[in-house]
């Protein structure tokens, strides 16, 4: 099982690494009918999803560069939960790699709460008690 999980996950890197533009223009699109905000609704959840296995070390071993690329893909798409991920990166010093910034942190945890992502609203009240 874990060898296909790993085999999935290289394959959609691959996908994603053709980038956004490149699955405007599939042929799928056009026969499946597929409009524009959905491919970019699936496209923003995969590099989330990338970029959490990465931090995670889920079948792919832990890479921290490679999960915050993914995860910065993920949020300038609109991805709250990249955001809120991003700024449990800093808050958190995941796997001792990344260096603790609060101020990083709650700036991405800013622009999420605006957007409307309630854990991030409650992760920016819980950094007041950092202060």
């Amino acid at each position: 099982m874990a060898t296909v999980v790993k085999k999935a996950i290289v394959r959609m890197r691959q996908s994603v690494l053709q980038g956004i533009n490149y699955h405007y223009s599939s042929p799928w699109c056009k026969v499946l009918d597929i409009n524009a905000e959905e491919t970019k609704m699936g496209f923003s959840r995969a590099t989330l999803m990338l970029g959490r296995l990465y931090l995670r070390a889920s079948f792919v071993g832990q890479n921290i560069e490679e999960a915050l690329k993914w995860l910065i893909v993920s949020s300038k798409e609109g991805k709250t939960d990249a955001m809120c991920t991003i700024g449990d990166c800093f808050t958190y010093n995941h796997a001792g790699s990344i260096p603790q910034n609060v101020e990083l942190a709650r700036k991405y945890y800013a622009i999420a709460a605006a957007l409307g992502h309630s854990k991030s609203k409650r992760r920016l009240e819980s950094l007041r008690d950092w202060e």
